[in-house]
């Protein structure tokens, strides 16, 4: 399910990114043709930014498209690579926990107080800073299912070593 979700959230986000584009395409012709530029568009186009980085890192996670150094583990054996993912698991996770607990301090002091951004459009802030726990969620719940397959193929005794 969360693989599931993962994967077609983050094919929606492709869409969130188009959008923005046409956006800021229209705010630069506003900009130098007109002289006209948008405050709004650069407003919607930050909160969109944010939105696809968060809720699309466990899209990230799920087709493996993060940032990583395979110099070396690219030149382990297959086993020895679902060993190392297995390693990797705790210090993903512990950071994953970390932004959890403190995006939902942050989420929650937002509500609670009501905070909106300053500028032209005045949005209430509390929805853009949803994205981080749930953002968070979604790459620990990916995170466990990588590291559950991760095992079962270390341990696969078919498996060369």
């Amino acid at each position: 399910m969360i693989e599931f979700i993962n994967h077609h959230l983050g094919r929606y986000l492709g869409w969130v990114i188009l959008m923005i584009s046409i956006l800021i395409g229209y705010d630069t012709i506003m900009r130098y043709f007109f002289k006209s530029p948008n405050e709004w568009v650069q407003e919607a186009a930050l909160y969109g930014f944010g939105i696809f980085a968060l809720l699309g890192s466990g899209y990230v996670q799920w087709c493996k498209s993060h940032i990583r150094t395979d110099v070396f583990s690219a030149r382990l054996s297959p086993r020895a690579q679902n060993f190392l993912n297995i390693f990797y698991f705790i210090p993903a996770a512990v950071f994953v926990i970390a932004l959890l607990v403190a995006g939902w301090d942050i989420f929650s002091m937002a509500v609670t107080q009501n905070q909106r951004r300053t500028g032209t459009l005045a949005w209430p802030l509390w929805p853009y800073l949803l994205a981080i726990p749930l953002g968070a969620i979604l790459v620990l719940f990916q995170l466990v299912i990588d590291l559950v397959k991760n095992t079962i193929e270390a341990f696969d005794k078919k498996q060369k070593v």
